[in-house]
């Protein structure tokens, strides 16, 4: 990786303020970033195909555990689902597990304690936004439901620091975006609400590098977004940080180390991508990686040791149960 940021910075300002009734943001001026291509992140011929879900869907959570990989519920072509399914690395195979209570698409998951939380999403059935928080013990296969949400929301994103789950965005309602942040404690199943982000918006890509969660892109009433925030816990503060290369909603994204990647994904063009850009929690820089085998949105990605996996979605033309990886140098 010893060529993997390759960026050049002209005259990068940081301005600290405080709003009216908002956290203290480090907003960085990232207008004269110039940023060059590199293609030595990972190795992207050397795509392998899988053992394909075991439907075709979007908008589903992904989740890792034990040296298996989850599903939960998605959208096939307005079809809700609650299904639950594990994929095991070792045999290349998906099993059908016990499904939620609940049919939703536009959900999130994080794992804390070998158990896995569920939450979010929205019902098409119902035509309802959901906060309802499942649970799933994946040892026994068994489910129960905790406290919801104060804010329900789908479109989310999710994040676990220090055995807390962190939910923030998200749409509230038909075109309403959500800017709120709360975070779950599961020793008391309780939910407490946080400083919101600067933008509402929805569709968002987000992760946690560092015990700091990131926030990238999505969509609001300005269409769709190239901003990226950081949340940083022990501060209680949102900062701003420098802008994706492309705006993109519905994206992908994966932790490696220090970098984190935004996979495909929706441009404001209205286009589903097959591009890469990698940010660096160290730098606040981009770079790019090689372009994935298909142009995919609303697909799910995770990494697992050293390998990059990449699951379902859809693009201009059909939706897919494709499910591959990559290894990651």
């Amino acid at each position: 990786m010893k060529n993997f940021n390759k960026l050049i910075c002209f005259s990068l300002s940081t301005i600290l303020f405080a709003g009216c009734g908002q956290s203290t943001i480090d907003v960085t001026n990232t207008k004269a970033l110039i940023r060059q291509k590199d293609n030595s992140f990972y190795n992207i011929y050397n795509w392998q195909k899988k053992a394909n879900l075991l439907s075709q869907m979007e908008d589903f959570a992904l989740v890792s555990f034990n040296n298996k990989l989850y599903t939960f519920g998605g959208d096939k072509i307005n079809i809700w689902l609650a299904d639950n399914s594990a994929y095991d690395i070792l045999t290349d195979k998906w099993e059908q597990k016990t499904p939620m209570s609940t049919n939703r698409s536009g959900l999130s998951a994080g794992v804390i304690n070998s158990k896995i939380y569920v939450t979010g999403g929205f019902d098409g059935v119902k035509k309802t936004w959901l906060g309802t928080l499942e649970v799933y013990d994946p040892i026994n296969d068994k489910w129960e439901i905790k406290s919801s949400m104060t804010n329900p929301r789908s479109g989310l994103g999710i994040g676990v620091i220090n055995n807390k789950l962190y939910a923030v965005g998200g749409d509230v309602a038909s075109k309403n975006w959500t800017d709120k942040l709360e975070v779950y404690n599961p020793d008391n199943d309780t939910w407490q609400s946080l400083p919101s982000m600067t933008i509402p918006r929805a569709r968002i890509s987000t992760a946690v590098n560092n015990n700091q969660l990131y926030v990238f892109g999505g969509e609001n009433q300005d269409g769709v977004l190239k901003d990226v925030e950081e949340y940083i816990p022990k501060l209680n503060i949102w900062r701003k940080r420098a802008d994706m290369p492309t705006a993109r909603s519905h994206a992908a994204i994966a932790v490696y180390k220090s970098n984190i990647m935004l996979i495909g994904g929706r441009d404001a063009d209205n286009k589903a991508l097959d591009t890469i850009d990698i940010y660096n929690i160290d730098t606040n820089t981009w770079s790019s990686g090689k372009n994935t085998s298909m142009t995919r949105e609303g697909s799910k990605a995770i990494v697992e040791g050293n390998t990059l996996y990449i699951a379902g979605g859809l693009n201009n033309l059909s939706l897919f149960d494709n499910f591959e990886n990559t290894t990651l140098q």
